[in-house]
């Protein structure tokens, strides 16, 4: 596996994007990340006895779809078979894709130009499919490579906080404010923390959201639940709801036990299973995964650090409008 190291550059663009209502940037994609994609590509069709003959593919396909002239041509073919034993770091085809993807030709633009637009990002996103593609109908391409390289390309859009998965049971690359958690829970979330009131909060989640996007899922479900307890901690202050406890169990008593959510539901029984929901989800998953550094402890997996963010912006969807309702029934 390849190992991403956090560079300082990459520490200051994530202090840029804070900067953006959102954990995610769509419509740009740096030049590091483009030259990774290119590291990636080359990687996987460097195990290929036809490499050559790939690149060559994967650039006919780019020119007629993009509708660009390419300089390449007749060059690959001598009595109509490609030149197999070619590296693709010498093959002319592997270097039109790589300036292609890289922006260093006229048919692209460079991240930073005045010039750069989403259009030119969606080159790079059609590349990846086409890459991966052809990769899969490729006779001496391992799966194990292809799921490899796909790992990692997910890696780094993820590391860059570029809002791009590849979805591998559907072989398309999908952009993720399509999708209804992240549209729905997530952006209305990181609105709601912008206001001044939540600015310890919002550094949690956004610090969580980066300890994910580097694979540090402890550390990020650990800042997911400080940020869900700021909250709960924030809402006490508001109502002057004193003292305020201390912990997040004794919160959500607090809040229980002063009638934030009285008027949401019905039933005492009702009341009591939604506290005990509370009480057993974000502060349940922060307990199982505290681990420690014992050696023989297994990983915490991405998918539940991914659980933890979707359910910490729930929580904090939840008690910002029972909040709202709260100060309306008294007004």
């Amino acid at each position: 596996m390849v190992i991403l190291y956090d560079l300082y550059s990459k520490r200051i663009a994530r202090a840029e994007r804070q900067k953006i209502n959102d954990v995610y940037r769509y419509d740009e994609i740096s030049r590091q990340l483009r030259g990774q994609i290119i590291h990636i590509a080359n990687d996987l069709f460097k195990s290929s006895k036809e490499s050559c003959k790939l690149w060559h593919e994967i650039l006919q396909i780019i020119c007629r779809e993009k509708g660009i002239f390419c300089v390449t041509s007749e060059k690959y073919l001598i009595d109509n078979n490609f030149i197999s034993d070619l590296l693709s770091d010498t093959c002319q085809a592997f270097n039109e894709c790589r300036d292609f993807i890289s922006g260093t030709n006229s048919s692209i633009n460079l991240p930073n130009s005045k010039n750069y637009n989403s259009a030119d990002t969606l080159d790079v996103i059609d590349f990846c499919e086409i890459l991966i593609q052809t990769a899969k109908e490729t006779i001496d391409i391992d799966a194990s490579e292809i799921n490899q390289a796909i790992d990692e390309l997910n890696r780094r859009f993820k590391e860059a906080g570029v809002g791009y998965e590849y979805i591998k049971e559907t072989n398309q690359i999908i952009q993720l404010d399509n999708q209804t958690t992240h549209k729905e829970i997530v952006r209305p979330t990181l609105n709601i923390l912008r206001d001044s009131k939540f600015q310890k909060s919002n550094e949690y989640y956004r610090k969580a959201h980066e300890y994910y996007r580097k694979g540090n899922n402890e550390e990020c479900i650990n800042e997911c639940a400080k940020c869900f307890e700021s909250v709960l901690q924030i809402i006490c202050e508001q109502n002057k709801w004193i003292p305020v406890p201390t912990t997040t169990i004794q919160l959500i008593e607090c809040v229980k036990n002063n009638g934030l959510f009285s008027s949401g539901l019905k039933t005492d029984k009702s009341l009591k299973q939604f506290i005990e929901m509370l009480k057993t989800g974000l502060p349940s998953v922060r307990t199982a995964t505290s681990n420690g550094k014992a050696p023989d402890i297994q990983p915490i997996q991405d998918y539940i650090a991914s659980y933890a963010l979707h359910l910490t912006a729930s929580n904090v969807l939840l008690l910002y409008k029972a909040q709202e309702v709260y100060q309306l029934s008294k007004a």
